[in-house]
């Protein structure tokens, strides 16, 4: 029992996103108690996902591409992640999407030797995602290569 009292409404608090409740009700008075009311099932809306892990390199890098790999975030919102975001943001500053999708890794062609880059990593499920400043994870990456 969540609850006993006079008021007719009552507000639940501190529940799961995404998590279906079932609720029923039943009255009590100086009569006794009536029978419970038929089960109401309540479902809470999903929140965006946690922020993900940085991405990792997964074998070696080649002249102009690199394998990344991350892993799920851990925390789905109360929704299953449904797509990541891979963007590059070059050393100029200036920024692209290189992957949308539901994989767990990418190839990023289109890169120069020699040059730092900076990879960040979002995950979407049915709420959205987490604005930018609490989602994104930053590394840096030089890819060198001898003549």
């Amino acid at each position: 029992m969540i609850y006993t009292g006079v008021e007719t409404e009552y507000l639940l608090e501190q529940l799961i996103p995404g998590h279906l409740y079932s609720l029923r009700v039943f009255c009590s008075s100086i009569g006794g108690e009536s029978d419970p009311s038929d089960v109401t099932q309540i479902k809470t809306l999903a929140v965006p996902p946690a922020s993900c892990h940085p991405p990792k390199i997964s074998g070696k890098p080649k002249a102009n591409s690199l394998h990344l790999r991350w892993a799920n975030p851990d925390y789905d919102g109360g929704s299953p992640v449904i797509e990541f975001e891979v963007q590059i943001i070059n050393p100029d500053n200036s920024s692209r999407i290189v992957y949308r999708g539901r994989d767990l890794d990418c190839v990023v062609a289109g890169l120069f030797p020699g040059r730092p880059y900076l990879f960040q990593v979002r995950a979407f499920n049915r709420a959205g995602v987490r604005r930018r400043t609490y989602l994104f994870f930053f590394f840096f990456i030089s890819i060198f290569f001898r003549a």
